[in-house]
């Protein structure tokens, strides 16, 4: 049996190889959302942002066949900004598989309570007053022998 060698790269061969594989990533993830969809995305411009956007924003233009990018004055704080403005969460969840009857409701409730008051400590520990919390208890009943997912 033939010894393969193994292949020297440079650092910037191998730091290359990564951004490569970054705009690929960042490509398909548009073209699942535009182009899978039916939309031609060459005939837009392609959003910039994040603190990295324009670093990857004309290569993956060039991936994806667009020959325009609008790169926003603050594109690189548009991401932190959102994230920002976005509701505060914490999920919680955990399976249960029992039979549906008294004793699941009874270990139902118990899991509820437990899971909820671990959800409201963590967003409370963000600065979020407990009153301003909302509560959402949420049960997925799969039939008897189907496949979980």
């Amino acid at each position: 049996m033939a010894k393969k060698s193994a292949t020297v790269r440079s650092s910037e061969q191998v730091a290359d190889g990564f951004i490569k594989i970054a705009v690929e990533n960042m490509a398909n993830a548009i073209k699942k959302i535009s182009v899978q969809r039916g939309y031609d995305v060459t005939r837009y411009a392609l959003n910039c942002f994040g603190g990295a956007g324009g670093q990857h924003a004309c290569l993956v233009a060039d991936a994806l066949g667009m020959e325009s990018v609008l790169i926003h004055p603050l594109s690189s704080l548009l991401s932190a900004y959102g994230m920002g403005l976005a509701d505060i969460r914490s999920v919680r969840q955990q399976a249960i598989e029992e039979p549906f009857g008294d004793k699941a409701r009874k270990t139902l409730e118990s899991v509820a309570r437990r899971l909820a008051r671990a959800a409201i400590e963590e967003v409370a520990g963000q600065g979020v007053a407990t009153n301003k919390i909302t509560l959402h208890v949420r049960a997925h009943i799969r039939y008897a022998g189907t496949i979980r997912r």
